[in-house]
């Protein structure tokens, strides 16, 4: 379906060489990086723009693990565009920061120059923090990220009424009636669905799971928001009567999201928003909800440039605002559902990845099997550098070198 529409968009361009390009573009969004890549190295050379063409390489190279091509593309647009801030922050996403410190002068040096838009600016200032970062120039760390949240914020306001408001009324509706028997075994179709907060995990053990059981990683698929739309609301009641429709919706649109018709795992950030409406269309679905110390991943947010959506992720206060909710609905849902949805520590993931995957195979039935190849494996979240080295003990205490700066954070602690 992914594949289709993209076409019907190239031919309806009459198959030029931007519509072949847009076509591209729509592809890479929709997690066909392989498919992009070959479409835009067919195109004449200055058939489109050379920067857009390179960034577009580079970005589809980067989901796919492929680093050192996707650096030599991004290089490539900063020859032809010094200040183009997205691909800055994509370069320094990638390059090992011991490396970092090579690019510091670079930067510096075009500073002045980067254009005041939010778009541009912002990904720009939190590529120059993480190169303070590396070079453990922390406050200055700090204020390259506090100066790109102040240029998003205003774009992405936060609205803590609506957000509180929403997950009350999850936690009232979904009081557990009807969603607490034990289910039947879990089937071959059943997706795996994983929990927890942006920068929490979930995409590494997404990836430790797929290597295991070679269950498809499908990354955060973000459908069951249509799946609700077609209910008519997020609740169990909604899915009363329609679980069968609803649970078939489901899984053809997470096929022709991933692509094929395998079994999947679905790490959407708002999956605890959908849960009532999981249990009630899939019993019997594996949950497993991440858990880390909620400063750590507070910091992680606030230090990571989102491209799109996590309006709350822009200030340090409503960081905090938003993880208490969460936090909240966490524990409803696993008082609720008890042995049903099992959680994880960072920190336990961390120390001992294998020992933690094998109990959550055990638990839920899931079979070894053969890892999907590297090639095949996309990664497009904020972690898509992290999670394809090796497991680093530093993600635990993130947040230490930052505490002077971290007021509206440092009582999470006390809250989790």
């Amino acid at each position: 379906m992914a594949i289709e529409a993209a076409s019907r968009l190239a031919e309806d361009g009459g198959w030029n060489s931007r519509a072949r390009f847009d076509q591209a573009l729509i592809l890479a969004q929709m997690g066909r990086p392989h498919i992009a890549m070959e479409i835009v190295a067919a195109l004449d050379e200055g058939a489109v723009d050379a920067a857009q063409k390179y960034h577009l390489l580079g970005t589809c190279a980067m989901e796919l693990g492929r680093f050192e091509e996707a650096c030599a593309y991004f290089e490539r647009v900063l020859v032809r565009v010094p200040t183009a801030g997205q691909t800055w922050h994509a370069l320094t996403s990638i390059t090992k920061r011991h490396q970092l410190a090579g690019l510091k002068n670079r930067m510096t040096a075009i500073s002045g120059r980067i254009p005041d838009s939010a778009d541009v600016r912002a990904p720009f200032l939190y590529a120059l923090g993480t190169v303070h970062d590396a070079e453990k120039r922390y406050e200055e760390a700090f204020g390259a990220f506090c100066k790109g949240a102040n240029l998003v914020a205003p774009l992405r306001p936060y609205s803590e009424a609506s957000d509180r408001g929403q997950a009350e009324r999850l936690m009232a509706e979904n009081d557990g009636v009807g969603l607490r028997h034990r289910a039947s075994p879990v089937s071959d179709e059943t997706p795996v669905f994983i929990v927890g907060h942006p920068r929490s995990g979930t995409t590494l053990l997404a990836r430790l799971l797929a290597r295991a059981t070679g269950i498809r990683d499908g990354g955060e698929l973000n459908i069951m928001r249509l799946v609700a739309r077609d209910a008519g609301g997020v609740t169990g009641n909604h899915a009363a009567g329609q679980e069968g429709a609803l649970c078939a919706r489901y899984l053809s649109l997470g096929h022709d999201a991933i692509g094929t018709d395998t079994r999947f795992i679905d790490k959407s950030l708002n999956n605890g928003r959908y849960m009532g409406l999981i249990r009630a269309i899939f019993p019997t679905a594996p949950v497993i909800w991440m858990r880390r110390q909620l400063i750590d991943t507070g910091w992680s947010c606030f230090r990571t440039y989102f491209s799109v959506g996590v309006p709350w992720s822009w200030s340090l206060a409503s960081i905090a605002t938003h993880l208490r909710i969460e936090e909240a609905l966490m524990r409803h849902w696993s008082a609720v559902l008890g042995d049903r949805m099992t959680i994880i520590d960072h920190r336990e993931l961390v120390e001992a990845p294998d020992a933690v995957v094998d109990m959550i195979a055990k638990t839920y039935g899931l079979a070894p099997a053969a890892p999907p190849e590297e090639e095949q494996v996309i990664i497009r979240t904020a972690s898509v550098a992290q999670v394809r080295e090796s497991i680093d003990p530093k993600s635990i205490g993130a947040a230490q070198p930052y505490l002077p700066w971290l007021g509206p954070l440092k009582a999470l602690t006390l809250a989790q």
